[in-house]
Formats: structure tokens, C-alpha cells, sequence
């Protein structure tokens, strides 16, 4: 059974009255959230009228702070129910929100509370404001600081003191809704930075009920979904469509207990729904291939039901002609699927790719295995969806088409170009910054080279201050590159290096295991890892070319530099969203790459 039961942006301009018609609609009936249990190792329900009743708690200790409408609390929690009790209830009060990672490295998040003036702060455990006064954080406005897990020596407030017994907060109290304004300000989320520090990019209600409304126009969701919150919520991604669009549809959210239970945790939920970053999906095909990697039979098998899935998924799209190996998909794919779908919990109906590119090769797979994954393509500033693949015409080589509420044009060197009710109302306490990113029409400059095909479908080429120039002059997008020999089992990380230069070398982090075994099948001394041999880099660089079939030579790698220590947000090579911070990179492995282009050319 699909229920239909959508509450758009027509009938709900902002979050709180969004909340509020969720909770008049399906009350005690519907199941909004699944807690997990550690006592019991379970996960039960959560009616939408005990979120409501929890919201209100929430925003009586709100209330008891003194805070005034427009003032900025923020949050650094993992995903849970009390964020988005945190979130709703600040929202309601007309209270700014500020999401900060978790992961995030205590200098920025010290940086974002002192630019945001933010009034009051929420926090996992003392020990994460304990890195921030080792920083001697200097946040005159923070009035009051609360921790999930307070620390007996320290001076931050416990949660559950702050919030109250039960019996302070009389149970008749209802949720209020003092935000009556589309366009106020709701949030201010700060970009990753993958230089420099992170600017905050300010969004309405208008801005991010539009996009979520624009992307259920083209996606059908239902009651009787379950989501897996995935991507934290101070991602934009995870936040509009994570946690938002679920309430737009009546729809119940499990928040995943983190990456190690992942996988329990999907047997367990067994969502409808999952929203991931590229990352998360080569995991898993990483597991099935390395599965399969002493099994030759089962490898050749799988390997032609993923090629005759493709065929027959590209000619029911109408991308291409009936070929003969559409009848063996009907009988190989249910063959090696399963294990698959199951890994997935069994229930997966429709799966999204975005927060980075999806690799062609990794999209083939998934769709070939009969698993609806729909690539798309977005940015906070656009709150953050800008298009998406349809489900009737899902080709995952592109991006899908533009959302319907949005503009796009192209301007100098295939710039994209956007306009639209999801586009930020500017940066916050960065007017020139602001002014620099809009161009004198007022069209958002995205930063990212693209082009549209002949069915209006969106491709991204590459962010324009990556694309490498060689010396010949020859342009080359490393994310395409850095997608495809990411899948490589022994490349953990990569990043290539060539702008300027004579030829393109890649920086890998390798996978230890398989760095191990690879040396032991080639007769290798592992322990030169990093000083290896020419001959060592040169079967490396082969390696890695087989998984870039359709790029021109000059985009081939001719040298590696390998290392097992693994970049992270800590070691400043990582944004919070794990995100390459690639002149950090550059500059970690700048005297390799000196004496490597010294030696090679002299």
C-alpha cells in the first residue's frame, strides 16, 4: 500500500507550521521516528504527537534562556532525536540555528561560534568543549553551554537538567509557532571551506521548504517509507532530504547509530529510502567484488549479470536498442542480486547519490542489480538540491534535469548558472563575498563547469578551480579520474596532481590488506611503501589506468606516490564532509612530488 499524504510548500511556508500540519494530520497514528534501544538492542516507534509533546519541552527551557527571535543557538551532536527536537524547537521560537560536525576541527567550530555570536551551544560530551577552551575560545555571547554527556568537573550544563523533570513542563503545553515568515532567516550552515575558513551560507524557510517541495514533485514518496539517516544533519543534503521531506510525506526516520553498526543497523531498519555520498556505496561494492575476488566462476558470473543488467536497464529507460543480452537479465540479475539487496536490508526501493560525483562504473552496478540509485547534484547554497535523476528516466551518468522551481544558464566556460526561491540569501557577515558570487543579474555563480544534453539532463564536468591545465594545454577534471580508481580495492583515498606539469601523477592512500596482498602476489617488499621502486610505480600506474577506459592519453597516470597514513579532517587534508582539501594535500607530499618531476624530466 502507497499512501499519498504530502504536505507542499503551498500549504506549509515554513518548518514549524510544516510541523505543526504533520502533527495535526497524523497525530498518535503515524510513526515519525524509531529509537534505538541499547538495553534491549531494538528500535521502537515514536508517534508524531510524542514528538510534538517533546518539542514543547524543549521549547519551555528555550524559553526559560531569555533568547530573542533571530538569535543563534547552535548544535554539534550526532544524528538523534534530540536534534531534531533541538531544531524544531529553536525554529518555532524563531530561534537561528547553527549545525557544526562533529568531526569538525575545534579551530572552526571556535571560528563559526564567535562569527555567528552564538547564544547558547549544544554538545555531545564535555570533553568537545573542553578542545575549545584549550583554545581559549573567544565567544563573548555564548551565555550557556549543554552536553548530552556532562563531565562531573566540568561547568557545562546537562541536558537532561537543562530541559527539566517531566513535571516542570505541564503536559497541556503545546508547541508554539511564533514564526509566521517565509523568508526569515532559519539557519545558517557553514560551507566545508576546502581552503580557507568556512563562510556561512544563510537560508529562509522559503529557501529550503521550496527545494524539498520541487524535489517531491518529480519523486514519489510515501507514508509507508522508512528512512535511514545516514549523512550527518548539519549536511544540507541529509537535513532537507533526510529529515524535512520525510515530514512533508508523513514518513518515519531510524537515525543510523553510526558507520561500525551501519551494517546492523540496515538488517535491522530495513529502510525504503537511503540517502548516501558516493563513499558509502563503493563500500559496498567493495565488499561484494572482494567477496568474489578468490571465487573465478561467481566473479565471471556476476560480471556478465551486471552486463546484461545494463543493457536491459539502459533500453528500459529508452536509452538504447533491444540487444540479445536483455534475456539473460531476467535470469542472471535475481541470481547475484540478493545478496546485495539484502546487505541493503532486503526493503530498499529507491536509494540517492549526492554530496560528490558517483562514478559511471558504481552507478552501473547498482542499477544493473535491479536497485533504483538516482544521482544528483546540489550545493548548500541552493539549499541544497538542484537537480535529480527521475525514476522513469534515470540515467546515472548525468545528474538528472533541474529542479522545476529553478533557472539555470551557462555563462563564461560553461559556468552553471542558477536562479530560483532555494538560493541563498547571501553569506553570513560576508557582504563581498556575497556580492562576488552573484553575478549583476543576480544568477548564483556555482562554481562548477557543466552542460545539458539533448533530453535537458545536467552533467557536471568538474569544479572550475580544479580542472588541471598540463603543460600541453590539455584540460582534465580530476574528480573523474579520482571516481574511477577510487574503485580499485587497493586505493583507499586518491587525489591527482598534474596542473602545470609535464604529466599527472596520483597521490593514493592504499588499503593496507590489499596493498599486502598485492605485494605478495608480485613478489613486492611491502615495507617500501613509501620509497617504491620504478618498477613498483610503473605496475601501479597500469593498475590504476585499467579503470579509466574512455580517457584521452595525456589524462592517463605515468606515476604514483603511494603512503599508508590515511588524510582525515584532523590532519587538515579532509573538510568535514570529507571532502578533498587538495593544496593541503598538495603541500603534505610537495619535496615526493618536486624530486619526482625533477628525476623524470631532468
Amino acid at each position: 500500500m502507497h499512501t499519498k499524504n504530502v504536505i507542499y510548500f503551498s500549504q506549509a511556508d515554513t518548518i514549524p507550521a510544516l510541523f505543526m500540519e504533520r502533527v495535526k494530520r497524523n497525530q498518535a497514528e503515524g510513526i515519525a521516528y524509531w529509537i534505538h534501544q541499547p538495553s534491549t538492542r531494538q528500535w521502537h516507534s515514536l508517534s508524531w504527537q510524542a514528538v510534538h509533546d517533546a518539542a514543547a519541552r524543549w521549547q519551555q527551557a528555550f524559553l526559560r534562556e531569555g533568547l530573542q527571535p533571530g538569535d543563534r543557538v547552535a548544535i554539534m551532536l550526532k544524528n538523534s532525536l534530540d536534534w531534531v527536537l533541538f531544531d524544531l524547537a529553536a525554529l518555532g521560537l524563531g530561534l537561528v540555528t547553527v549545525p557544526l560536525y562533529v568531526n569538525d576541527r575545534p579551530g572552526n567550530v571556535a571560528h563559526i561560534l564567535r562569527e555567528t555570536n552564538t547564544r547558547l551551544l549544544l554538545l555531545s560530551t564535555a570533553s568537545q568543549w573542553q578542545q575549545l577552551q584549550d583554545m581559549q575560545l573567544d565567544a563573548p555571547d555564548l551565555k550557556r553551554v549543554l552536553s548530552q554527556q556532562p563531565n562531573e568537573h566540568s561547568d557545562v550544563m546537562a541536558l537532561e537538567d537543562w530541559l527539566g523533570t517531566e513535571d516542570d513542563t505541564s503536559s497541556s503545553v503545546s508547541y508554539q509557532n511564533r514564526q509566521t515568515d517565509t523568508d526569515a532567516l532559519a539557519t545558517i550552515v557553514y560551507t566545508s571551506g576546502t581552503s580557507g575558513l568556512a563562510k556561512g551560507v544563510k537560508l529562509s524557510h522559503r529557501n529550503i521548504l521550496s527545494d524539498a517541495s520541487a524535489v517531491l514533485e518529480i519523486i514519489d514518496a510515501y507514508e509507508e517509507d522508512k528512512f535511514l539517516s545516514v549523512l550527518p544533519l548539519s549536511h544540507m543534503l541529509e537535513r532537507t532530504a533526510g529529515y524535512y521531506i520525510p515530514m512533508m510525506i508523513g514518513a518515519s526516520v531510524a537515525h543510523a547509530r553510526g558507520i561500525e553498526t551501519l551494517a546492523h543497523d540496515l538488517k535491522q531498519v530495513c529502510p525504503t529510502v537511503l540517502i548516501a555520498v558516493p563513499r558509502l556505496f563503493e563500500r559496498f561494492y567493495r565488499k561484494v567484488a572482494d567477496s568474489l575476488n578468490q571465487q573465478p566462476r561467481k566473479r565471471w558470473l556476476f560480471n556478465l549479470a551486471i552486463k546484461a543488467g545494463w543493457r536491459q536497464f539502459m533500453y528500459q529507460q529508452g536509452e538504447k536498442r533491444w540487444h540479445p543480452l536483455c534475456l539473460l537479465a531476467p535470469v542472471l540479475v535475481p541470481k547475484v542480486n540478493q545478496a546485495v539487496m539484502q546487505a541493503f536490508g532486503g526493503k530498499l526501493r529507491l536509494a540517492v547519490s549526492g554530496g560528490a560525483a558517483l562514478a559511471n562504473e558504481l552507478a552501473e552496478v547498482f542499477c544493473s542489480l535491479g536497485l533504483d540509485l538516482l544521482q544528483g547534484y546540489g550545493l548548500t547554497e541552493c539549499s541544497p538540491v538542484v537537480a535529480v535523476n527521475h525514476l522513469d528516466t534515470n540515467h546515472p551518468h548525468s545528474v538528472g534535469k533541474p529542479l522545476p522551481h529553478l533557472q539555470i544558464r551557462f555563462g563564461d566556460n560553461q559556468e552553471l548558472l542558477i536562479k530560483g526561491d532555494s538560493v541563498m540569501l547571501g553569506y553570513w557577515k560576508h557582504d563581498d563575498a556575497s556580492a562576488a558570487i552573484f553575478d549583476e543579474d543576480g544568477w548564483l555563480r556555482t562554481g562548477d563547469l557543466a552542460r545539458l544534453d539533448h533530453k535537458g539532463r545536467l552533467h557536471i564536468m568538474g569544479r572550475a578551480k580544479d580542472i588541471m591545465v598540463l603543460s600541453n594545454g590539455e584540460n582534465i577534471a580530476p574528480s573523474d579520474l579520482e571516481q574511477s580508481m577510487a574503485l580499485d580495492p587497493v586505493v583507499e583515498q586518491v587525489m591527482v596532481y598534474g596542473d602545470g606539469k609535464a604529466f599527472v601523477t596520483a597521490l593514493i592512500v592504499v588499503n593496507t590488506d590489499h596493498w599486502k596482498t598485492l605485494c605478495k602476489d608480485e613478489g613486492w617488499d611491502a615495507s617500501l611503501i613509501n620509497n617504491p621502486t620504478q618498477e613498483m610505480r610503473s605496475k601501479l600506474a597500469r593498475r590504476l589506468n585499467s579503470h579509466l577506459h574512455a580517457v584521452p592519453g595525456f589524462a592517463k597516470v605515468k606515476q604514483v606516490i603511494l603512503t599508508d597514513v590515511m588524510w582525515s579532517v584532523d590532519n587538515q587534508c579532509l573538510t568535514p564532509t570529507l571532502k578533498l582539501r587538495r593544496e593541503q594535500i598538495i603541500a603534505r607530499f610537495e619535496p615526493q612530488l618536486n624530486q619526482l618531476y625533477r628525476a623524470l624530466l631532468g
